[in-house]
């Protein structure tokens, strides 16, 4: 399956790089992105959103999807990782592949993450100029799961819509 894979990513041109074991031989970590979606990271660098999802494939690997933003605020796919944990090192070894597709563009102004502290630092070590930001996805989330229970229900809707309109 992954030979085929391989394969598949080859004839339909995309670009990539993978680890394995050096023992087993088995695929332990797999970045890839085709061709038009480097065009676009490197006329689009500034906005870079990264998450990973986690057992939600198969292979039980977590899964980095990078995405872009354009000046006309459409997004775009950059590229995707199955990666072998969610390791610092591991999450580093993506980004430096990251950094490789974009070559000579600049370096990405602002880069959108969770609250996965491995994948912060992860950011911060190959990107360090560029400035790192929490989803505002993620951090509503965390203000309903953490607030609503001490908010009394009353003026718990007036509040949620106001820190909305903050975030926004």
């Amino acid at each position: 399956q992954i030979q085929h894979l391989m394969h598949l990513l080859d004839r339909k041109e995309f670009i990539s790089f993978h680890r394995t074991n050096p023992h087993t031989n088995q695929l332990e970590d797999l970045f890839y992105t085709h061709k038009d979606s480097v065009k676009l990271v490197c006329a689009f660098p500034n906005v870079l959103c990264l998450d990973c999802t986690y057992s939600t494939n198969r292979f039980n690997m977590p899964f980095l999807q990078i995405v872009g933003v354009t000046s006309t605020q459409n997004t775009f796919c950059v590229a995707f990782a199955c990666l072998r944990n969610e390791q610092q090192p591991t999450y580093e070894w993506a980004l430096e592949c990251l950094r490789m597709i974009m070559k000579n563009s600049k370096t990405p102004r602002v880069m959108l993450t969770d609250r996965d502290q491995t994948l912060t630092n992860a950011v911060q070590n190959i990107f360090p100029t560029t400035n790192h930001l929490f989803c505002t996805f993620h951090i509503s989330r965390n203000v309903v799961t953490h607030c609503s229970p001490k908010v009394p229900k009353a003026i718990w809707a007036k509040m949620y819509k106001d820190w909305l309109t903050l975030v926004d």
